[in-house]
């Protein structure tokens, strides 16, 4: 029968971190790429243990929830319709006389909603990163306002070379808009509300629906 040996095991004990110690070297350090809202702490000398408190009072969130829905929202779910009325330009003016001042074809007005969505495809990775990494708020409203000298400049087109162009150019300053908004959601809202968020600026699609059918209708009957 084989012998049996016991066998110490050495077992290194190490000295308990002191809390102290780590808290001095996180101030020491440096961290880069801090978010908006680190930054204002930091800057403003606010403690992570006052921001837990101020989050543990419900009274106040809701409170500050209820403000930041009235100052957000009506912006996120204003653009969101805009940006509706604006893909579907085409097709309202398809109604009326497109055809015949552009001499388009049904082929190539099938392009042209392609060529949109080609755009807003290749456009979406840059736009997303451009939001991240300047001022959101800034790339919102420069493309917004792009966006809309985009479309004013559609009515001056006269073939379908020039609609092509401000499509396509109509769909890659569009194409921040989702992602952004997305963004907006996470930094302003808490988890467990963001989803409400985001789906109520979506449900302006379909009220963009029902307004552009009758924004376009009021255009289409106007005389002079």
């Amino acid at each position: 029968m084989a012998d049996t040996k016991a066998h110490d095991i050495e077992v290194d004990k190490k000295q308990p971190i002191d809390n102290d110690d780590v808290e001095a070297d996180i101030k020491t350090g440096s961290i880069s790429d801090l978010d908006e809202a680190e930054i204002f702490l930091q800057q403003h000398g606010i403690p992570h243990s006052r921001l837990d408190e101020l989050m543990s009072d419900e009274a106040a969130l809701k409170k500050l929830r209820k403000k930041v829905d009235w100052s957000l929202m009506p912006l996120l779910c204003g653009t969101y319709l805009l940006q509706y009325v604006d893909k579907q330009a085409l097709g309202y003016s398809a109604v009326f006389d497109l055809f015949e001042t552009t001499g388009m074809t049904s082929d190539q007005y099938s392009w042209m909603a392609s060529i949109f969505y080609f755009a807003y495809l290749v456009a979406e990775w840059p736009a997303s990163y451009l939001a991240q990494r300047m001022p959101t708020g800034t790339v919102v409203s420069t493309f917004v306002v792009t966006w809309g000298t985009i479309l004013c400049l559609t009515a001056a087109c006269k073939d379908f070379a020039g609609l092509a162009v401000c499509r396509f150019l109509l769909g890659t300053f569009e194409a921040v808009i989702t992602p952004a908004f997305m963004l907006i959601v996470s930094q302003w809202f808490r988890r467990e509300t963001q989803p409400a968020r985001a789906g109520l600026f979506y449900c302006f699609n379909g009220f963009g629906s029902m307004f552009g059918g009758i924004l376009f209708y009021g255009v289409g009957q106007a005389k002079g």
